[in-house]
């Protein structure tokens, strides 16, 4: 088996995600010449075909042999179960690749498709405090069910046999989009130039919306409720909310209100 001057060993290492077919070639060190001549031994064998979109690359460092570093030794000749072994591997890792879709998108005459551009809100997946920190428990009646903050839509995607998605803005990639798509289930459309009130549905942006003072309280329905004043908004427009939230969100400004 082929080692560097330090000693190491290195095995070029080929997975098909796919049919999860699997290649391997044995090199004498990491160089770019090196592992691009693996590439070229391994495809050439026709076990696996070359990707034609992307090819993603690792170090593999977590395949170190810790076992035999442990046991001090400095020569291990096993040449002859190389390809043994990477046969055995490959036969049990097989599947059958899922079938590839080559149907339309699903889209009718009457999808209302939204365009680049168009402000969206996104679904919450967990409940969040009039604050914005996150509560770990299911949806309750009156939770804030989508993110305050605004989103623009940056491209729409159609798949085969898929309902469209979007991306929406965010920091990846060139086209500087969100990392997943959404459908347009989980997206809420904004109106332009409409302005969120400060209430239990939405609350507007959430930098903008803090509870600055508890002005009453009262039981509507069995429920607690408290009329809250929001930071740079006058006594008018001050909300009712439950007081179940706030005591989660400001116990300061309700222990403040009953003093």
């Amino acid at each position: 088996m082929p080692v560097d001057p330090k000693g190491f060993h290195y095995f070029l290492v080929v997975v098909e995600v796919a049919g999860k077919r699997v290649d391997a070639e044995s090199l004498k060190d990491k160089t770019a010449n090196r592992v691009l001549n693996g590439f070229g031994k391994i495809y050439r064998r026709n076990r696996i075909k070359p990707p034609i979109h992307r090819l993603e690359t690792d170090s593999g460092s977590e395949f170190t042999n810790d076992q035999k570093l442990k046991t001090s030794v400095t020569s291990v000749e096993w040449l002859e179960d190389f390809r043994d072994v990477v046969s055995k591997v490959d036969e049990l890792w097989q599947r059958n690749p899922q079938d590839i879709l080559t149907g339309s998108p699903k889209v009718s005459k009457k999808t209302d498709l939204l365009s680049e551009g168009t402000r969206v809100r996104v679904k919450l997946d967990e409940p969040i405090s009039v604050l914005g920190n996150k509560l770990h428990r299911k949806f309750h009646t009156g939770d804030i069910r989508w993110n305050p903050n605004i989103r623009v839509i940056k491209k729409m995607i159609l798949s085969p046999e898929q309902l469209p998605t979007y991306l929406l803005n965010g920091p990846h990639g060139r086209l500087g989009v969100s990392r997943c798509a959404y459908t347009q289930k989980e997206l809420q459309v904004v109106p332009i130039n409409k302005k969120p009130p400060p209430d239990s549905a939405i609350r507007g942006q959430l930098e903008r919306f803090v509870p600055e003072q508890i002005l009453q309280h009262r039981i509507r329905k069995g429920q607690h409720q408290y009329l809250v004043k929001w930071e740079r908004y006058p006594d008018i427009e001050a909300t009712w909310e439950p007081a179940d939230r706030l005591g989660e969100d400001v116990p300061d400004l309700i222990r403040k209100f009953w003093e």
